[in-house]
């Protein structure tokens, strides 16, 4: 992947190229494949090592392991979808619509933690009940199975602060990003802006005040630009869709 190239929030303009090593290498996608991990071992032991004749050995409270299962399955699901939407978002000419996944990426992530801090402190906390009450009446597996949803509870706490932690910097970077690429345009330097319908070189179209823009406001905008006096029309990376 060409680090040259423009990006927003993180990920190259719309018609940027798709390197599948690079996309698996990033720090993110490596923490949701990590934490999708942890969850199947967290919901998968509790569901079958925490019940014992119909009761949860989590102080024989039942609300507890569907607590922590329900947190284990639904985030596996909510994960997996952003897994596909980090793989899409190269994809998405919508600039607002970029900015959205990411805010609610960061929103989805923090309310995570919160799930998964509870989810460790029902099973660290109600463990110690099981080990003492119910020690001669459960099989020795059982309490490996929640020995190991215990550990693992505290895995996903860990990466789900490092996923909130790299989904804030993405959001962060693309507003950095949205400046830069704004400040590296000089209108003084020949700035040639083709737009569709109707666009003149040398001035902005499709502009709030443009009687055409007015009249077909559900139509792409297609801009491209001199920079610094280098124009790129045979690079699409350098082209972006606006709507």
């Amino acid at each position: 992947m060409n680090d040259n190239q423009p990006r927003v929030y993180g990920e190259l303009l719309a018609g940027g190229t798709i390197n599948l090593g690079a996309f698996f290498r990033k720090p993110l996608v490596i923490c949701r494949i990590a934490s999708m991990f942890f969850s199947i071992i967290v919901f998968s032991t509790i569901i079958s090592g925490a019940w014992h004749n119909d009761v949860c050995l989590l102080n024989k409270i039942d609300s507890n392991c569907n607590f922590v299962s329900f947190v284990g399955i639904s985030f596996l699901i909510v994960c997996a979808l952003y897994l596909c939407l980090d793989f899409a978002l190269p994809h998405l000419v919508s600039l607002d619509t970029r900015k959205i996944i990411v805010i609610v990426d960061i929103a989805v992530s923090c309310l995570y933690t919160l799930f998964w801090l509870v989810s460790m402190g029902v099973i660290i906390g109600e463990w110690w009940r099981t080990v003492i009450y119910q020690s001669d009446q459960v099989p020795y597996w059982k309490f490996s199975c929640i020995q190991a949803a215990a550990s693992f509870s505290i895995f996903s706490v860990a990466i789900m602060i490092l996923l909130v932690y790299f989904s804030t910097r993405r959001f962060n970077m693309g507003k950095t990003q949205l400046f830069d690429m704004a400040t590296h345009v000089n209108y003084a330097d020949n700035v040639n802006f083709d737009g569709i319908p109707g666009g003149a070189s040398g001035a902005v179209s499709g502009g709030a005040n443009d009687p055409q823009m007015s009249n077909s406001t559900s139509q792409p905008y297609i801009i491209s630009a001199k920079i610094n006096g280098d124009s790129h029309p045979s690079n699409p990376s350098r082209v972006q869709v606006l709507y």
